[in-house]
C-alpha cells in the first residue's frame, strides 16, 4: 500500500481480518502458515503505515529508520523463505512437497543473502511520486530480483503446471 499513513491503515486492517477469518478456515496444522500469510501481510502494512508518520515528520528519525528497517525484514528477509515453505507445507503429499524443495532452497538461499544485506548494508528510505522508496545497495538489482520472485512466485505457481 503506498499513497499514506490511512492507506496502510485501513488496508492493514482489511487483511487483518480476512487473516483472521482465513486462520478459522484451517483443518490441519500444515495449512497454519500459509493461513497466516494474510495476518503476516497485514501486520506488514501496519508496520509501513508507521513509516509514512515517520516519512511525514510524525515520529522521530529513529523510530522511522526502525519501522522502515523491520518492514524490509519481513519483505525480503522473511518472505522468500515463509512463502515457498508455507507451500511446500500445504501440499497434500510428499511427493508434492517435494516439488516444492528447489523454492524453499531458493528461497533460503535468497533469505540468508538479504538478511546479510540488510544488515552489512544501510537502509535508504524517502518518498517519491507518494510512494515510499526502500533501497538496500546490495538488494537493489536485477539477479536477486529474480531469485526473489522464483522463489516467491514460482512456489505459487509450479505446483500445479504439470502432471508430475
Amino acid at each position: 500500500m503506498c499513497f499514506s499513513a490511512t492507506a496502510n491503515f485501513v488496508g492493514s486492517t482489511a487483511l487483518g481480518a480476512v487473516g483472521v477469518v482465513t486462520l478459522t478456515k484451517v483443518k490441519h496444522r500444515r495449512e497454519l502458515l500459509f493461513a497466516s500469510l494474510p495476518l503476516l501481510f497485514a501486520i506488514h502494512q501496519f508496520i509501513e503505515g508507521f513509516v509514512w508518520l515517520g516519512l511525514d515528520g510524525l515520529l522521530s528519525p529513529t523510530m522511522t529508520h526502525n519501522m522502515a528497517a523491520a518492514f524490509m525484514l519481513y519483505a525480503q528477509g522473511l518472505l522468500p523463505f515463509l512463502l515457498p515453505l508455507s507451500v511446500l507445507l500445504f501440499e497434500p503429499n510428499g511427493k508434492s512437497r517435494k516439488r516444492m524443495v528447489p523454492f524453499l532452497a531458493l528461497g533460503a538461499g535468497t533469505t540468508l543473502y538479504m538478511l546479510w544485506a540488510l544488515t552489512a548494508y544501510p537502509l535508504q528510505v524517502y518518498v517519491r511520486e507518494n510512494s515510499i522508496v526502500y533501497i538496500n545497495q546490495a538488494t537493489n538489482n536485477t539477479a536477486v530480483a529474480m531469485l526473489y520472485v522464483a522463489a516467491t512466485c514460482g512456489s505459487l505457481f509450479f505446483p500445479r503446471l504439470g502432471p508430475w
